[in-house]
């Protein structure tokens, strides 16, 4: 009999060591919550820049509004450094939603009033600002080919050219020192020479290093506008931190920046800021009874006008209307219309005023006109259909006011988001 032979040894294959995970498997979803985070603080007129440090890539976003914000990924016509665009690319972007370029921007001509010289999206709103946001880090990985958000740098202004922070963008922040001030640092305040620190009597020449005198008044207001300078950079970097404390819901932290700029400030224009600034953070709340209060302190500050004029009545209308206080309402929604009719807000509160009064067919209009102003903030809608489900014959008494919200497409019932 054939004996059995002994089983054979198992083999083992050598132990591996654990996969460690890619530097930006993280990062990329890291970026893309930031930048929508970014993007849904932006205000109107304000711009946020993300480009390549070594090549000409970029995509960028307008914040417009009430007209809902523009987004543009670059096109060739500004690629000079790195590999241009190949027609496979084009139709990737295409493909993603991009829409292409409509034309080439010609020196010392102007530019027509539609289209883009880059790839680009009108988005409505209310701006879908998560799927820009990741068409924006799809865009710079898979068609850029951008291999790591380190990779890449932000800028983000105004229209006035005050600088915006991101912080939670983790990528740096552009910065081009001034061409006049060599070496100068981030806070636009360039550093001198130690020695330079001495007490210098009115009796003692100045000279420039080339030996020929200047006359002392000439220092004193280079040095009065170094200093300007450092105070403008450390307002502006206050706000931003209040900023991004309110971006945060860190209330206290917040209130705490405004406080400081208002306490600091007598210039009438910042101060009127500062109260819309802190009732804003209070709305944020629920806190409307103190929002209106402060709303209030920012009205007696300066005659209202502008855009600041206009937030101030609007919101504290808005504010008391919540307080059940719709007379008063009523008196600041319409200052804020006379400000700036093509806005929509102060048209809903007006509304929501009126309604409050039982003005029902005036709010309706008020309602109407402020869904045609601006279709996408869905509020104004809501609360009309709420109106005509309420109060039925409404629309039965008025058949120009049937017709309307037939025409605008509004009925009775709930009203679903966009």
């Amino acid at each position: 009999m054939k004996k059995a032979e002994p089983p054979a040894k198992e083999r083992r294959s050598p132990a591996r060591p654990p996969r460690r995970p890619s530097p930006s498997a993280g990062a990329w979803p890291a970026l893309r919550r930031g930048l929508a985070e970014a993007l849904r603080a932006l205000e109107e007129n304000e711009y946020l820049i993300i480009s390549a440090k070594e090549q000409d890539y970029f995509v960028q976003f307008a914040a417009q509004g009430n007209k809902g914000m523009r987004a543009e990924a670059v096109s060739n016509t500004y690629i000079t450094r790195g590999a241009a665009l190949s027609d496979t690319a084009g139709q990737a972007l295409q493909a993603m939603g991009w829409r292409p370029p409509t034309y080439v921007p010609i020196e010392g001509s102007r530019p027509p009033s539609k289209g883009s010289p880059n790839f680009y999206i009108d988005a409505d709103a209310p701006v879908p600002y998560g799927r820009l946001a990741a068409l924006a880090v799809r865009t710079l990985r898979t068609v850029y080919h951008i291999g790591l958000p380190e990779e890449l740098v932000y800028k983000s202004f105004s229209q006035e050219g005050t600088s915006i922070r991101f912080p939670l963008l983790k990528i740096p922040r552009e910065v081009t020192p001034s061409a006049s001030q060599p070496g100068a640092s981030t806070s636009g305040c360039s550093v001198g020479d130690p020695a330079a620190t001495n007490d210098v009597g009115a009796d003692v020449p100045f000279m420039w290093p080339d030996e020929k005198p200047v006359a002392t008044e000439v220092v004193e207001a280079n040095l009065q506008s170094q200093v300007t300078q450092c105070e403008a950079a450390h307002e502006d970097a206050v706000w931003q931190l209040g900023r991004f404390y309110s971006m945060v819901r860190r209330y206290p932290e917040a209130t705490a920046c405004v406080t400081r700029l208002l306490e600091r400030t007598d210039d009438s224009a910042k101060r009127a800021r500062g109260y819309l600034a802190l009732g804003q953070l209070l709305e944020q709340q629920d806190r409307y009874a103190d929002a209106a209060e402060v709303y209030s302190r920012g009205l007696d500050v300066r005659p209202a006008s502008g855009r600041t004029g206009y937030f101030l009545h609007n919101n504290r209308g808005y504010c008391l209307n919540h307080l059940g206080r719709h007379v008063e309402a009523e008196v600041h929604t319409r200052t804020a219309i006379a400000l700036d009719p093509a806005r929509h807000n102060a048209h809903k509160n007006l509304g929501l005023a009126l309604a409050g009064q039982g003005r029902l067919g005036e709010a309706a209009y008020c309602l109407l006109e402020a869904d045609r102003r601006c279709p996408g903030d869905v509020r104004a809608r809501r609360h009309l259909a709420d109106l005509l489900t309420e109060n039925p014959e409404l629309r039965e008494a008025d058949p120009a006011l049937a017709a309307a919200c037939q025409d605008r497409g509004v009925r009775p019932g709930p009203v679903g988001r966009d």
